[in-house]
């Protein structure tokens, strides 16, 4: 099968593109023909070695995809062949990434294609989608009557964890570009603040003097590990 790997981490001329050997299914494992992935910023993460993580050599690119069942292992009872399915945790801790023609899933880590969702949209949502279902529910135990700040809420997990703490019954403030307010509003913010004014923090204390319950920013400028 074709597929975009690694032999070791570096920049982008170690990533190669060619044949690997299509993986065999094994007991609770899923056999996929991928029909796209997704590409994060993440992926660069893991591919540089800026993101320490264990990695099987040949190392298949990407942690996203969706995909066609194509053959169940033993034990496989909630997938059927023909079936639409995806997955987004892939490639990193050990397990092979899924930018390949098949890529070989455990159970646990593969899921439907709801009805009625475009495939495509799906695999290029779900990786952010999950980030902040992740952050609220099982790092901040967000509950309905605290207050979130959001720092860079326009972009990907940004709007995400906006819509998911407003749909939970947070109260959720943001900061952003100033052009974003207006679709930040139409998903939950509360409050817009413009993160390129000099006095923001003055103005989040003026405005919130008693502080957030919670707050989380998106930068990518803290120290991953």
């Amino acid at each position: 099968m074709k597929a975009v790997y690694i032999y070791e981490q570096g920049d982008p001329s170690v990533i190669q593109i060619g044949d690997l050997p299509v993986p065999e299914v094994i007991p609770k494992t899923v056999l996929i023909k991928v029909l796209a992935v997704s590409v994060n910023y993440v992926d660069t993460f893991i591919r540089s070695g800026r993101y320490k993580t264990q990695l099987p050599y040949p190392y298949i690119l990407g942690r996203d995809a969706l995909g066609e069942v194509v053959e169940v292992g033993n034990g496989v009872t909630q997938f059927t062949i023909g079936d639409l399915v995806w997955t987004n945790s892939m490639g990193y801790d050990g397990r092979q990434g899924v930018t390949s023609e098949y890529a070989l899933i455990s159970t646990e880590r593969l899921f439907l294609v709801p009805t009625g969702a475009d495939p495509v949209k799906l695999i290029g949502a779900v990786h952010s989608a999950a980030t902040a279902a992740i952050v609220l529910q099982d790092v901040m135990q967000l509950l309905p009557d605290q207050t979130l700040l959001i720092e860079g809420a326009a972009g990907h997990v940004g709007s995400k964890l906006l819509w998911l703490a407003h749909k939970a019954g947070a109260k959720v403030v943001t900061t952003s570009n100033q052009r974003d307010f207006s679709r930040l509003r139409e998903i939950g913010s509360s409050v817009c603040f413009d993160y390129h004014d000099d006095r923001l923090f003055q103005k989040l204390a003026e405005q919130f003097p008693t502080g957030f319950d919670q707050i989380i920013d998106t930068s990518g400028e803290i120290a991953l590990q």
